[in-house]
C-alpha cells in the first residue's frame, strides 16, 4: 500500500514506525533535518518541501497514493493539503486537527472539502480518560468487540495477593473469565504461558467483560470507589472535550486555569463546574482550593514538566488517582515508577487511530482489522479482526491450529456473545477475534497460523 505522510513530528514518526516494514511510505516535511533522520531510521522515501505545493505533492506520488495522512502542527495546513491530495488523486485522505471549532464542525468540513477522515488527538484522549474515570482501578482501558470486552492495565503493588501466583493459579483461584494477556516487568514484555508468575511492580494487562473485571478488582482489594470529585489543572482543549463527555451534574469538578479569558469561556460553557482563574503551579493555591479533598487530580496544562510536578505534589498530598498529560512520548518510560498512574499522550492516541484506519484499508479477502491498540508502544499490539471468509483460521478447532510464537488469542465475539477460546472452539465467518502479539503490521488473521 502506498502511504504519504505529511509531517514528520512525533505522530508522523509513530505512524512510520508502525507501518514502514510492509508499506511503501513517502514522508513530506519542510525540515531537512527531520526527513534525514527518519530516512536513516526507516526504509522510506522522503520529499523535502511544503505539502501546500501541488508540485511537492506530485513529486511524492500523490496520484498513486492509497492513503494520504496530514499530521503537521498546523490545522489549516493539514486541511488544505488533504483537500489538494484528494483532488490530485489520493484515494483516502485523513487530516489531524486540534482546534475545537474545526473538530466540532468536522462533518461539514469533511463534506465541503471532500475529506475522508478528520481526527482530533484531544478528543480521542478524552474518550480514554472518561473510561478510566468510571473504572479508576485501571491505569488504562481499551474497548474491543463493540465495547463488550475490555483490556485493562493493572499495576501489581508490593502487597498484592497476585505476587508469586502463576497465570494458571490466577484462572483457578481468582477468575476463569478474565484472561491475562501481557505481563510487563521492567523492560521485559511477556506474552504469558500458564507457568509464568507475577512479581511486585509488574504491570499486567487483562481482558474480559467489564462486570468480570470489576469482580476481579474487588477480589484483589483494589480501589473500587468511583471518582466523583475531580480537580483539574489546565482548561485547554483536552479539558473541554472531557467536560463534554462527563455528566457534570453527577460530579464535583473544579478547574484551575491561568488564562482569564479561557477560564471565563469554560465557566460559561459548563455552568455546573467551578472554574478558578489562577496559577496551577502555585502549591499554596492548590491547597487553599482543597486539592487534598478530591478523589483525583488531572494535570492537563500544555507543559509536560508542569503536569508531572503538579501530580507529584498531588500524590504527596494523598491523592491516590492522577491523570497526567504528556505530549512527548519519550518521557513515558521514566514516569512509570514516579507515582503517576494514568498518563495521557494525545499524539500516541491520534497515531493509533490513524494506524487502525490504514490497517482497515488493507483488508484481505479473509479478514479485516477492525481495531488496533498498542498495549506497550512499539512492543505489543492488540488487534481485532472481522472474519470475512473461510481460511486457515476457520479450517479446524483451535486445538488443531498452531499459532506463531509471541501471540495469544484473547476473545471471540459471535452474535453479541463473548466466547473464551478453548481447544474445542472453532472460529467462524462473521466472528470478531481479538489477538495480542509482539509481531507488527499483521493485516490478515491467517498469518498468525503456522
Amino acid at each position: 500500500m502506498k502511504i504519504i505522510i505529511c509531517g514528520g513530528g512525533q505522530t508522523g514518526q509513530a505512524i512510520c514506525e508502525a507501518l514502514w516494514k510492509t508499506n511503501d511510505i513517502t514522508l513530506i516535511d519542510k525540515d531537512e533535518q527531520v526527513i534525514n533522520e527518519l530516512f536513516s531510521q526507516y526504509d522510506i522515501q522522503v520529499v523535502h518541501g511544503s505539502a501546500l505545493s501541488p508540485q511537492i505533492l506530485s513529486d511524492a506520488g500523490v496520484k498513486e497514493a492509497d492513503v494520504f495522512i496530514a499530521v503537521t502542527n498546523d490545522d489549516e495546513v493539514n486541511i488544505v493539503t488533504s483537500n489538494f491530495a484528494k483532488k490530485l488523486g489520493a484515494y483516502y485522505v485523513c487530516a489531524r486537527v486540534r482546534r475545537i471549532g474545526y473538530y466540532e464542525d468536522r462533518d461539514f468540513t469533511r463534506q465541503a472539502l471532500n475529506l475522508d477522515q478528520i481526527i482530533n488527538p484531544e478528543f480521542r484522549s478524552a474518550e480514554l480518560m472518561n473510561q478510566v474515570i468510571h473504572f479508576p482501578e485501571a491505569n488504562n482501558i481499551e474497548n474491543f468487540a463493540d465495547g463488550n470486552v475490555q483490556i485493562f492495565e493493572l499495576p501489581i503493588n508490593a502487597t498484592s495477593p497476585l505476587i508469586d501466583l502463576t497465570v494458571n493459579d490466577f484462572g483457578q483461584q481468582l477468575s476463569s473469565d478474565v484472561l491475562v494477556c501481557v505481563i510487563k516487568r521492567g523492560d521485559d514484555i511477556l506474552i504469558p504461558t500458564g507457568d509464568d508468575h507475577f512479581e511486585a511492580e509488574d504491570t499486567i494487562y487483562v481482558t474480559g467483560l467489564p462486570k468480570d473485571i470489576k469482580s476481579l478488582t474487588k477480589s484483589l482489594h483494589l480501589k473500587t470507589k468511583p471518582l466523583r470529585n475531580l480537580f483539574i489543572i489546565g482548561g485547554g482543549t483536552l479539558t473541554y472535550f472531557l467536560l463534554q463527555k462527563l455528566p457534570t451534574h453527577h460530579f464535583h469538578i473544579k478547574v484551575i486555569e491561568s488564562n482569564r479569558m479561557r477560564a471565563s469561556e469554560l465557566a460559561q460553557a459548563f455552568p455546573n463546574i467551578e472554574v478558578i482563574n489562577g496559577d496551577g503551579t502555585n502549591q499554596q493555591l492548590l491547597l487553599e482550593e482543597g486539592l487534598k479533598y478530591y478523589d483525583a487530580s488531572l494535570a492537563l496544562t500544555n507543559h509536560d514538566e508542569t503536569n508531572i510536578l503538579i501530580n507529584l505534589f498531588a500524590h504527596s498530598e494523598g491523592i491516590e488517582k492522577n491523570f497526567t498529560l504528556v505530549n512527548r512520548p519519550y518521557l513515558l518510560k521514566p514516569l512509570t515508577h514516579m507515582g503517576l498512574d494514568t498518563v495521557i499522550t494525545p499524539k500516541r492516541a491520534a497515531a493509533e487511530k490513524i494506524i487502525r484506519l490504514v490497517r482497515n484499508h488493507k483488508a484481505t479477502q479473509q479478514s479485516t482489522v477492525t481495531h488496533f491498540y498498542q498495549l506497550v508502544p512499539n512492543e505489543v499490539e492488540a488487534l481485532e479482526f472481522k472474519i470475512l471468509n473461510h481460511g486457515k483460521i476457520t479450517a479446524n478447532p483451535l486445538t488443531d491450529l498452531e499459532l506463531i510464537d509471541q501471540t495469544l488469542l484473547l476473545n471471540i465475539q459471535r452474535d453479541n456473545q463473548r466466547i473464551i477460546p478453548s481447544g474445542d472452539t472453532q472460529i467462524q465467518v462473521g466472528d470478531l477475534v481479538s489477538i495480542v502479539t509482539k509481531h507488527k503490521d499483521m493485516n490478515d488473521i491467517n498469518d498468525f497460523v503456522k
